[in-house]
């Protein structure tokens, strides 16, 4: 069997994260998870950790840039940055942080009734800022959310919808 992603759901408190818990979970996550497919032949593809919806109000960028710098020394990647409806965005902060931190982005522009006029705009926006600064290829790693939001592995829509510690896994099927 090949497990395509293991996530972590890691949750924030106010603004912040404690370093060292998200270092030795991240640690001991690993160790656990390749011992355990050691054991019964299963490949692990990538390490993902998701963080929950992020506000305004954060120091969203030294947080982004944080887990970025932990996770990645570990072999993980990181969903740190997922701007909600109904919430208020500067664009430059947001750009800046998703660039310095390796992160991936989502953003919730609506459900199915209605789309939300001002993160269509966002998400349009951090298109158009990312073509400008020659960092198009970034885009790969932005999603934007249509319809309810759900909680899924899957980048780069994946979100921490509970604020909770969890782990979820993709894994593929093969087909002879």
């Amino acid at each position: 069997m090949i497990i395509r992603a293991v996530t972590l759901f890691y949750p924030v408190e106010g603004d912040k994260i404690n370093a060292n818990d998200l270092r030795q979970e991240l640690t001991k996550l690993h160790g656990v998870i390749e011992n355990v497919g050691r054991e019964r032949g299963i490949e692990i593809r990538t390490w993902r950790v998701t963080l929950p919806f992020t506000n305004p109000s954060w120091n969203f960028e030294e947080l982004s840039t944080t887990v970025g710098r932990l996770s990645g020394d570990l072999g993980y990647i990181h969903a740190s940055l997922n701007i909600p409806m109904d919430s208020r965005f500067e664009l430059d902060r947001v750009v800046n942080s998703f660039i310095k931190s390796d992160s991936y982005l989502s953003i919730w522009v609506g459900d199915f009734r209605e789309l939300d006029d001002y993160n269509v705009e966002l998400f349009v926006d951090v298109l158009r800022r990312l073509v400008e600064l020659d960092q198009w290829v970034l885009s790969r790693r932005i999603a934007a959310l249509i319809g309810d939001a759900i909680l899924t592995p899957y980048y780069p829509d994946s979100i921490n919808l509970g604020n909770r510690h969890g782990i979820a896994y993709q894994y593929y099927t093969q087909v002879n």
